[in-house]
This record gives structure tokens, sequence and C-alpha cells, in this order.
């Protein structure tokens, strides 16, 4: 069996930027107002995630990459990140209760006000320009440490034959066997890009 993990990394140019200058300058992470797409998807993610659990935030972000991956217009981006935020939000029941003690689903407008994750968002942003990337505002597929071009199926398929084939040639070399760690193989030895 080959081990798939699957990931999302969002980049903010911006986010990178302001947490630059805030490690600079000796200041706590500050909000700026909603910050430009790739922070508030972040942020919607990471809020998904944590109150209605990783189901629930992997599938926000499949629903919204199909439907705006081709789109130029930030308007309609804006409402289609806030119609399927709700939609997921309702489909998923919480998971986590809040500070009050009680599991209500999460609100658009408080989540993008979430201050925390600033530092994470700036090195997931540091890790995508490692990979030699483009800047993008959607998501990037990550498959076992690797950063795949592109939402297709075909992409998902071509990637996930490659490192087969890799693990198949280390088998045959005797470099991998039952007891090995194939994961860390994986990532060590497939062009896999480590996060921290």
């Amino acid at each position: 069996r080959l081990p798939v993990r699957f990931g999302v990394v969002f980049e903010s140019q911006a986010a990178l930027a302001k947490h630059r200058a805030d490690q600079a300058e000796g200041r706590a992470e500050e909000d700026i107002a909603y910050g430009d797409a790739g922070e508030q998807l972040f942020r919607l993610f990471r809020g998904l995630h944590e109150r209605h659990g990783h189901v629930a935030a992997m599938v926000f972000a499949g629903q919204y990459a199909e439907k705006a991956v081709f789109m130029d217009d930030p308007e309609r981006m804006e409402e289609i990140r806030k119609t399927e935020f709700r939609n997921v939000a309702k489909m998923f029941k919480p998971s986590v209760k809040d500070a009050n003690g009680k599991l209500t689903r999460l609100k658009y407008k408080n989540t993008l006000n979430a201050t925390v994750g600033r530092a994470k968002l700036a090195k997931s942003t540091e890790f995508v320009q490692g990979t030699g990337l483009s800047a993008a505002e959607e998501p990037k597929l990550v498959i076992n440490g690797q950063m795949v071009e592109g939402f297709g199926e075909e992409e998902l398929i071509r990637t996930i034959q490659m490192q087969q084939q890799l693990m198949q040639r280390r088998v045959y070399y005797g470099e991998v066997d039952d007891r090995s760690p194939i994961y860390k193989q994986l990532v060590s030895g497939g062009g896999g890009d480590k996060r921290e």
C-alpha cells in the first residue's frame, strides 16, 4: 500500500509582508481588515477545521476550488467563499465547544475577523514560494509533501503514480522493506517539500 496524505497549503503575500514587518518591529500579530483572498481562505479553512473538523475544512476547500478555480472576478469569488463556507458550516455539526461551552456553528464574519494564525500563514506562503510555484489566490494541492500544479484528476493520478514507481524502485533495490517508515521515505526522497 502506498500511503497518501492530502493537505492544503495557503499563501498570502499580504500576510507574509505584514508578518515580517511585525517581526522586524517586535510587535505581536495584528489584524488587517479581512486581508487578501489567500488570508480569507486560510481563516475560513482554519475556523472550519478547528470547530467542525478536518473533513468539513477539506470539503470547503474542494467545493470552493471546484467553483472558483477559473474565475477572475474577485466579487464573485468572495460570494462563492461565503456561500460554500455557510453551506459546509450547516452540513457538519460543530465538534468543539466555543468559549461559552456551547456547540455553535461558525459565523462567516466572525471567522474572517479571527486574528490568530498569521504566523502559520506566513510560513505556509514561504513554503509555497520555496517550491517554485507561481503565487496564486487559489489553494494548491500537496500530495505526500509534493506540491502539484492544478487540481485535475490527471495531475493527482500522475503524482501518485510517480511516487508509487519511486517506492517500487526502492523496494527492488532493498532501500525499503516492510519495517521502513514509508511516509518519511516519500517526503525525503520523492522531491517532497517538508513543512515546519
